[in-house]
């Protein structure tokens, strides 16, 4: 058996559980999202609440990704150095500069938000503008948390505390929930909600932190050397966060100023996107990184993690592309029509996710691939890659959106994110000559034709109308006949990469038979 199968066997171990608990915290999500829905529809006031949610990670998520990002790496070194007190006083040195930047963003937001606001949605008329504003000024102290939810994720996933990370998104979800529930309706009440359940993120995470050796001490001192090397790490990945999240600022702009709803629309379908890639892909990223910062010394040992990383992402990310593709119209009609969400918001809504899912495969390599340069200390190849798509995805949506209305938006980010995707993996072939471009090739055949095949299938049952799935009103049976469609699709999946002889699926069913035998010799 190979070194690079048993790393792959291993970490799906590490993964399972984070897996299960992300399950649980982004089914939630979708629940969330489906309340609001039902509740308030694609309209102003869900408009209004999701540019005012998103200013708030907007604002900050170029700062809190490059801490995130650039902590680990720096925090393992010191702790290769078996250096305790320096590890503790670099992260509370950390937690004190990033809350006063926090702080003093957080003012300046409050103060500014009518222009912020006017900023992402141009287009909004006076009651969804002035609405927006409110809900914003809510949301708004909810950028320190954020912040120091980064770090304290960075620290407990560098000593290898995974779970309560992401365990943290279940009682962000149920906060919403409550607020969107609120009696009386009162859209000002999910913003409420919004701003408890980011601070229950990172309070949830203190008990565990200290568990793990931190304390915490008034420490504020720009001229540690650990400090200076984050920041020559983060300027690179802040100007890349900031580039990446222009897409959203012009895909929010264009939405604004068609359909009333259009926002929403196009929310709605990333939402159900990327949900299969946080449950999935992004647990096996988290757990990946930290192992590639410690061994990012050690080329041989650090490729092979790189490699069967990679073929296990590609392995899964196809597959997610042909469901989500040729299921479209009943999974937002599973997940969002209800209540005032009608039947034209769900064939908008999911176009928009046809067309997002084509980018799947790219975006989750390509979020490995990022990885990979940072645990080399490398921030500016992907901030000028970044660069790069941000800059065609831009080209793009001004030219489809004419063609396409929403869907444009969507395709955009697709290609933008696949050619993006294309020139990371060249270019990490320049810094990493063991890395074997021959062997991805194979996996992306492999992954594409078992999938294409797959996604056939469903397409030629749901066509047949066996199961007469888009006329079923009720719940229950839809989900149990949409469930019975991907089980066909990922039991077709596997039996032809089987067929294929793929080394790593042939690995995993042995490990699985010597575990059925050893279980059934001790009976």
């Amino acid at each position: 058996m190979s070194k690079n199968n048993t790393h792959t066997y291993n970490i799906a171990k590490t993964a399972l559980l984070i897996m299960f608990i992300s399950t649980v915290g982004r089914g939630l999500g979708l629940v969330r999202e489906s309340i609001l829905a039902s509740k308030y529809g694609v309209s102003l006031e869900t408009d209004a609440f999701k540019v005012a949610f998103s200013i708030p990670t907007m604002v900050l998520f170029s700062l809190s990704a490059s801490i995130a990002t650039t902590l680990i790496p720096v925090y393992t070194d010191i702790l290769k150095q078996k250096s305790g007190d320096k590890a503790n006083y670099y992260i509370n040195n950390m937690m004190n500069i990033i809350a006063f930047i926090s702080y003093v963003i957080i003012v300046i937001g409050i103060v500014f938000a009518p222009v912020v606001v006017k900023a992402i949605a141009p287009g909004f008329q006076s009651d969804a503008f002035n609405l927006a504003v409110k809900l914003s000024m809510i949301m708004m102290p909810s950028i320190m948390f954020y912040a120091l939810t980064n770090i304290s994720e960075g620290y407990l996933q560098a000593n290898k505390v995974f779970a309560i990370t992401v365990f943290t998104a279940i009682p962000f979800n149920l906060f919403i929930i409550a607020g969107i529930l609120f009696p009386g309706y009162c859209i000002e009440a999910a913003a409420v909600g919004s701003l408890l359940g980011v601070a229950s993120q990172l309070l949830i995470q203190i008990p565990f932190m200290r568990k793990s050796g931190y304390r915490y001490e008034l420490i504020i001192d720009l001229k540690d050397n650990n400090i200076k090397k984050t920041l020559h790490l983060m300027i690179p990945v802040l100007i890349s966060s900031t580039f990446s999240q222009a897409y959203l600022f012009i895909s929010k702009i264009l939405a604004s100023n068609l359909a009333a709803g259009s926002i929403s629309t196009l929310d709605y379908a990333d939402k159900a996107n990327y949900i299969i890639y946080n449950i999935i892909v992004s647990p096996i990223i988290m757990v990946i990184y930290p192992r590639l910062a410690f061994l990012h010394d050690n080329p041989k040992k650090f490729c092979n993690h790189i490699m069967s990383t990679l073929n296990s992402i590609i392995y899964i990310a196809f597959p997610i592309t042909a469901i989500l593709l040729v299921l479209r119209v009943p999974i937002i009609s599973l997940l969002y029509e209800r209540g005032i969400f009608s039947r034209q918001d769900t064939l908008a809504t999911s176009t928009a996710l046809g067309l997002f899912s084509l980018g799947i495969p790219a975006i989750c390599v390509y979020a490995l691939l990022t990885k990979a340069f940072y645990a080399m200390k490398d921030t500016k190849t992907p901030m000028i890659n970044d660069i790069f798509i941000v800059v065609l995805n831009i080209v793009l949506s001004l030219i489809f959106v004419r063609i396409l209305d929403i869907g444009g938006l969507a395709l955009s980010v697709s290609i933008a994110s696949t050619m993006g995707c294309m020139v990371m993996l060249i270019r990490l072939k320049r810094k990493l000559s063991l890395l074997n471009l021959k062997k991805i090739a194979e996996t992306l055949l492999q992954a594409f034709t078992a999938s294409y095949l797959m996604g056939a299938l469903i397409f030629v049952i749901d066509g047949l109308g066996l199961f007469a799935l888009d006329n079923e009103p009720s719940f229950i049976i839809k989900s149990g006949v949409l469930s019975l469609y991907i089980l066909i699709g990922i039991v077709t999946y596997i039996g032809l990469l089987y067929a294929m002889k793929v080394e790593e699926l042939e690995f995993i069913i042995e490990k699985l038979k010597c575990r059925i035998k050893n279980i059934m010799s001790c009976h």
